[in-house]
């Protein structure tokens, strides 16, 4: 059974800051001690608003497993073996997003996929344990990272999509280190991260909406100079967030309901898909390229 490191394991594998066992990382493929222990660390290390319940993360790794999710969920965790045990390290996991045209919404806020098969990697969240963070012990956090994004392109490549962007929602403290591998700012915007939960008879979000980083890091980036993202697939990635991690759960919920509940969904809509999205789109810059630039510039 998998646990999670301890200082006691930590000062037998690591010396003078470096590992005597190279961690080892694994995708988590169907709810497991794996994913209880993955999910156990997330919860002693993000706020309720931010974090999905344990059970939705558990359904779209068997939805995904059957391919029956419209955005394919990956969690992967890094992990050491020591005297016949395993210790959990770290964890990340995110969905891969079809990009929607958001252009061609209908009054509904549904809108079509993009049909040139292109989606985003959304990383939800990664965290790495306590005690490796606090003894600055290095290459957890960037393993899961390299690791993950490994598996991310296998995952869109078995679907026939490729992937443009990672993307992510970065809180002040994390953003140095995305930074690191990669990540940069859309100049000039201001993002919110979507209510994830919302009161199923009035369709008012349970909790507000969170101004976090919103931050990118191309699939492939050609050339010196600084990348450049329109503000029109800028607009579209928010709008393919807000849609898979915001609606979706609620929109599902409330087909399994009553219809009178779906005035309710309504509201969940237009505050998120309206006006939160609105929100976000009157803050791009009006330009027809958006620099990606350092998020401390």
């Amino acid at each position: 059974m998998p646990q999670l490191i301890t200082q006691a394991v930590l000062n037998k594998v690591v010396v003078d800051g470096k590992w005597v066992i190279n961690p080892s990382f694994r995708v988590i493929t169907v709810p497991s001690q794996w994913s209880d222990i993955a999910f156990s660390l997330l919860e002693a290390e993000f706020d309720e608003e931010v974090l999905d319940p344990k059970e939705r993360l558990e359904t779209w790794l068997l939805e995904t497993k059957n391919g029956t999710h419209d955005f394919p969920f990956l969690w992967v965790v890094g992990y050491i073996e020591y005297q016949g045990e395993e210790y959990l390290l770290g964890t990340l996991d995110g969905n891969l997003m079809p990009l929607v045209d958001w252009a061609l919404h209908d009054e509904l806020f549904h809108a079509p996929l993009m049909d040139d098969g292109s989606c985003i990697f959304t990383i939800g969240r990664q965290v790495t344990a306590t005690v490796v963070r606090q003894e600055k012990v290095r290459g957890v956090g960037t393993g899961l990272f390299h690791f993950g994004v490994d598996a991310a392109h296998r995952q869109a490549q078995a679907q026939g999509r490729h992937i443009s962007y990672f993307v992510l929602e970065s809180e002040e403290r994390s953003k140095v280190f995305w930074q690191k591998l990669g990540f940069l700012w859309p100049e000039g915007t201001v993002y919110w991260q979507p209510p994830l939960e919302f009161d199923e008879a009035t369709g008012k979000p349970l909790r507000p909406a969170v101004k976090e980083t919103l931050m990118f890091r191309p699939a492939k980036i050609n050339g010196s100079s600084p990348p450049t993202i329109t503000p029109a697939l800028l607009r579209d990635t928010i709008a393919t967030i807000y849609t898979y991690w915001s609606m979706h759960p609620f929109r599902e919920m409330i087909s399994q309901k009553q219809e009178k509940l779906h005035d309710a969904l309504r509201v969940a809509e237009k505050s998120v898909m309206r006006d939160l999205l609105n929100e976000c789109e009157s803050h791009l810059p009006a330009t027809e390229g958006i620099r990606l630039i350092s998020p401390t510039e």
